[in-house]
């Protein structure tokens, strides 16, 4: 049996419930195909624009990361040699939470500095002198503990630096508050909050 192509065609129709066929679909693509233009591709597409990603997120991270920092309370910034810090750069000092001092590395480079701490329960000595390094920055070996009697008066480093190490004569009459002949280089004064 034969069929008339507008028959089926029309069966084709009523079989699609009035949806075009893919047959008819792609007779229709095949006339219009020669006169359109290709996309272009979308900017955020591009090949050289990923290759940027990278480098952009990485200079991105390095100016949103803050570097932690350690920096004298009381002193100048500019001519600091010693730091003392009880954490983070605006964090006060609390009873109970150590407090750590480091000797920073000067241009000069040259002499040993001398850490003393004033308490309310008097004066001590933060370890030896050590030596001031051009670079590279020296922990003393001591973490300080306020307690309940500091938060009124708060806690001083006085920093004494002298070519050579302090003798015992000198270290006792510093001690005692006796500063004929070596004048201290730097005071901090550390906030004690209970």
């Amino acid at each position: 049996m034969d069929w008339d192509p507008d028959t089926l065609r029309e069966a084709e129709r009523l079989l699609n419930r009035g949806q075009p066929s893919a047959p008819h679909l792609d007779a229709l693509w095949q006339r219009i195909q020669p006169h359109t233009v290709p996309a272009r591709k979308p900017w955020w597409q591009a090949g050289w624009l990923w290759a940027l990603v990278p480098a952009a997120a990485a200079g991105l991270a390095l100016l949103m990361v803050e570097q932690p920092q350690f920096r004298a309370r009381g002193g100048s910034d500019a001519a600091a040699l010693v730091e003392a810090s009880c954490g983070w750069v605006e964090q006060p000092c609390h009873v109970g939470q150590p407090a750590f001092v480091r000797v920073l590395p000067r241009a000069s480079g040259s002499g040993v500095a001398t850490v003393l701490l004033q308490s309310q329960a008097g004066r001590a000595w933060l370890g030896d002198a050590v030596e001031i390094k051009m670079d590279g920055t020296t922990t003393l070996p001591v973490k300080v503990l306020p307690d309940q009697d500091d938060v009124q008066q708060g806690l001083t480093v006085v920093v004494f630096r002298t070519p050579v190490a302090l003798t015992a004569e000198q270290r006792t009459a510093l001690l005692s508050g006796d500063t004929t002949g070596v004048a201290p280089e730097q005071v901090l004064r550390l906030e004690v909050r209970p």
